[in-house]
């Protein structure tokens, strides 16, 4: 395995989640501002937590639905073909997005992200892509880390990129649309890097025809599976923390220290850095532990830190208390992935992740619409019950160690 078919993998990765974390700074402040266009009919704080729930919730209910469906085809028809065919789709979801934002549109803003996360499948397809080419699980295991790495720097470009192409203050023409256009250009330039150096997929293309309702009647097949069931049930529990955490603490912070988008991407992107540092070290701390032992770990590290993050009156403790649930979410999310995997044989590789991939994007749906209520009633309410399903998912796990 070579340097030069993981680096295109790992530009899909952060592909995909610079085209999830780039929105974090944006939307909060659009819908929380009383001044904004959106939803101007509503002045009550509560309804538009409400709506910036819905609208949260808008890209993960889309990859409900397509990433299963891209994994399976990938499984199918190859990986590098279905790859191109969502990054060609993904670019018009992007100018939707910026069109929506600069006329006040928010039913096209809303469909726009929805279509974004059907055919934002490209995570599951690279995962799959790097079960391809490695050839025992401590390789896996060394690229699903060194992948997770490369593309966590979207984790800081993405929010930073977010908050600062929509200050008005740096540039003149800066709007909340310019990050939409940004991101559509650069997904617009991967499609023809991918086109050129993507790796070809080892024994994924299956012979006969694939018929459409086949797809939908086995698409989420994978959860007769019994090793995969309790994987995925404590995933989502782990899922949940994670994503009331990114979408609740710019919420969070506006709420209590009164932060605007610049400074929201300011203090996400210091966030993101822990996140992509962690599986640099991961195979130091955790040479001789099992992922079923780190991703116990973790989930406990994260309800902690989501507890701890709540204390502090002065924002400039976020720079110590952000990176314990920095580290938290890099492990977990890791080796939750790692743990689907290493339960399922290589011929279904695509459609587990891709099942794996669903269960994480309806976790931060749920926690959208479930953290946009909590939001309206009580400041930091959406960590504190985040915190809580971190921690459940560490007893589960060591529950089933124990066992």
């Amino acid at each position: 395995m070579k340097f030069k078919e993981i680096l295109p993998i790992s530009a899909v990765v952060f592909l995909g989640y610079l085209g999830f974390s780039i929105t974090f700074p944006l939307f909060p402040p659009l819908f929380l501002d009383p001044e904004s266009a959106f939803f101007k009919d509503f002045h009550s704080t509560e309804w538009r937590n409400v709506f910036l729930g819905i609208l949260l919730s808008m890209y993960p209910l889309g990859q409900l639905i397509g990433c299963p469906l891209v994994g399976k085809l990938s499984d199918h028809f190859g990986r590098k073909r279905i790859l191109l065919y969502s990054l060609a789709i993904i670019v018009p979801t992007y100018i939707g997005s910026a069109i929506s934002v600069t006329y006040a549109l928010p039913v096209l803003l809303f469909f726009s992200r929805f279509l974004s996360g059907m055919v934002e499948g490209n995570v599951v397809i690279a995962q799959a892509a790097l079960s391809d080419i490695t050839t025992s699980e401590k390789e896996k295991r060394k690229c699903f880390s060194w992948t997770l790495s490369l593309g966590s720097l979207a984790w800081v470009i993405g929010p930073f990129m977010g908050g600062k192409l929509s200050d008005p203050k740096l540039v003149s023409w800066f709007t909340y649309a310019t990050p939409f256009w940004a991101a559509g250009i650069t997904s617009f330039f991967t499609f023809f890097y991918i086109l050129k150096s993507f790796p070809s997929a080892r024994n994924t293309i299956k012979k006969g025809k694939l018929k459409l309702t086949h797809i939908f009647k086995t698409l989420f097949s994978g959860f007769r599976i019994r090793s995969l069931r309790p994987i995925l049930g404590i995933n989502t529990l782990l899922y949940m923390a994670i994503f009331f955490f990114f979408s609740f603490l710019p919420v969070f912070l506006i709420q209590k220290f009164d932060y605007n988008a610049s400074s929201l991407a300011e203090i996400m992107s210091y966030n993101s850095i822990p996140i992509a540092l962690a599986p640099l070290v991961q195979g130091r701390l955790f040479k001789n532990k099992t992922a079923r032992y780190v991703f116990a770990f973790s989930s406990f590290l994260l309800s902690t830190g989501m507890v701890i993050l709540l204390l502090p009156s002065s924002a400039y403790a976020l720079y110590l208390t952000l990176i314990p649930p920095s580290l938290g979410i890099a492990w977990g999310l890791s080796f939750g992935a790692l743990r689907v995997s290493e339960s399922v044989t290589k011929e279904i590789q695509g459609e587990a992740l891709g099942l794996n991939q669903s269960v994480q994007v309806l976790s931060e749906a749920l926690s959208a619409v479930i953290g946009g209520q909590l939001a309206g009633l009580l400041i930091g309410l959406p960590l504190m019950v985040g915190a809580g399903f971190a921690f459940l998912a560490g007893v589960m796990v060591l529950i089933r160690l124990r066992r």
